[in-house]
This record gives structure tokens, C-alpha cells and sequence, in this order.
């Protein structure tokens, strides 16, 4: 039996249950089941109503036929017009390391680069190792300080790309 190839797709309402899943577990994996975190944001258990629209989208990726992850792009609350910030990207375990996670971030960034933004912004937790260890070899560069207004005062590790960077 062949495993199926590595699919990235824009999200759907049956995709909604299963990413809600894979994020609270990953949230209290890394000890950020509180509030500050993506742990308390109203949507998500409605990713894919709320990531559709001008502006915003949310990718979920699929191994061997089943989702696995996924990440989104949306403004930069409180940034500037051309910031956009790269959004719940989690993996479920067994899918970390695999080089999904640059497959779906890439082509989040891909598609920030044709909304038109020309940077992207993100947040994350010192703990996060395997993410940070992404975000860096993507290019994003250490923030001193946190930009805009994410309401996720406890994700106090912050990451920039200028898009016409990112590979």
C-alpha cells in the first residue's frame, strides 16, 4: 500500500473539529492551555468561518489522508496595512518533523506575499523549540519587542519576515 502524498489545502467546515483537537492539544503540550494564548481565542472551534474573507485564509495540511495541521495568515491587529501575521500553526505530534510544517508555512507565506502584504509577523513560546527551529531557518528574525495588538501577552518570543525574503 502506497501513503498518499503531502496535500496543503485551503480549510473547510469538516476540517473544524480536528483542528480545534490538534491546537488545545498542543496548546497544553506546551503548557499554554492559559489565557494570552491562542487557548482563549473564541474561533477556534470555527477555523474555517473564521479565517475566509479579503485578507485572511487558513491552510490545513494532510498526510497519508488524514489532516495533521495547519496555519493561517490574517492582519496584524494594531500593525500596519502590508503586516500580516502567520496564525495557529500547530502540528499534531506525529506529524512534527516530517518537514510539513515548512511545506504549510511556506505556502501561507506564499499566499501573504499575493494578498500583498510585505511582512509577516509571529508569536510564539520559548518552549516551542521545534517551531522556533522553522521560523529560523524560513528566515524570520528575533524581535526585541512584540508588534501590534495580538492579545497574546504570554507569547513573548516574536519572529519578522519581510516577505520578498522568505524561501
Amino acid at each position: 500500500m502506497t501513503a498518499s502524498p503531502l496535500c496543503i489545502r485551503t480549510v473547510s467546515a469538516d476540517d473544524d473539529a480536528i483542528l480545534y483537537t490538534i491546537i488545545r492539544q498542543a496548546l497544553q503540550e506546551y503548557g499554554a492551555d492559559v489565557p494570552g494564548t491562542a487557548w482563549s481565542d473564541p474561533h477556534l472551534k470555527s477555523m474555517s468561518s473564521w479565517y475566509s474573507g479579503a485578507g485572511i485564509g487558513y491552510w490545513v495540511v494532510e498526510h497519508q489522508g488524514e489532516v495533521v495541521g495547519g496555519c493561517g495568515i490574517a492582519p496584524l491587529a494594531g500593525g500596519k496595512p502590508e503586516q500580516c501575521e502567520l496564525q495557529k500553526m500547530y502540528l499534531s505530534p506525529t506529524a512534527r518533523g516530517l518537514g510539513l510544517g515548512k511545506g504549510l508555512a511556506l505556502a501561507a507565506l506564499k499566499h501573504a506575499q499575493e494578498m500583498g502584504y510585505q511582512f509577516c509577523y509571529l508569536e510564539t513560546l520559548p518552549n516551542m523549540h521545534l517551531a522556533i527551529g522553522l521560523y529560523e531557518r524560513l528566515g524570520f528574525v528575533r524581535l526585541d519587542l512584540p508588534l501590534g495588538n495580538t492579545g497574546h501577552h504570554h507569547c513573548d518570543v516574536c519572529y519578522g519576515l519581510e516577505l520578498a525574503d522568505a524561501s
